[in-house]
């Protein structure tokens, strides 16, 4: 009986990657954020980060490190990274000023936010 299942399984899986969008299609299965109504919901807050992020002429990443620093003075994000690059624009995140007007802007925002996370994070 377990065998017969497995097989099923197995074929399944064989089935769903010979589809072009096979990560697509198990992201959106397992990652609610991926799915279109996760993204629908997030649009505000990317929105919002994607212009601050102009403005500030950063990434969004950079601007992500960049809310954590500034909002408290004991926050210290660690982000890891195995390239080199990315730890440089990593660390360039610590030379970008957020007012508080702004991090309240993107705390509010967050809060507005309600879409639920892979791993509830």
């Amino acid at each position: 009986m377990l065998l017969s299942h497995l097989w099923q399984m197995v074929y399944y899986l064989v089935s769903l990657m010979q589809r072009q969008n096979f990560l697509k299609e198990i992201l959106e299965i397992i990652c609610p954020q991926y799915q279109s109504e996760g993204y629908q919901k997030a649009n505000c807050l990317l929105t919002l980060l994607n212009k601050m992020a102009k403005e500030k002429n950063c990434t969004m990443a950079q601007l992500s490190l960049a809310w954590m620093i500034n909002k408290k003075s004991f926050i210290i994000p660690i982000p890891g990274s195995r390239k080199e690059a990315r730890l440089l624009e990593n660390f360039e995140s610590c030379h970008i000023i957020l007012t508080e007007d702004e991090i309240q802007c993107i705390d509010t925002q967050l809060k507005e936010t309600d879409f639920e996370v892979f791993g509830g994070h």
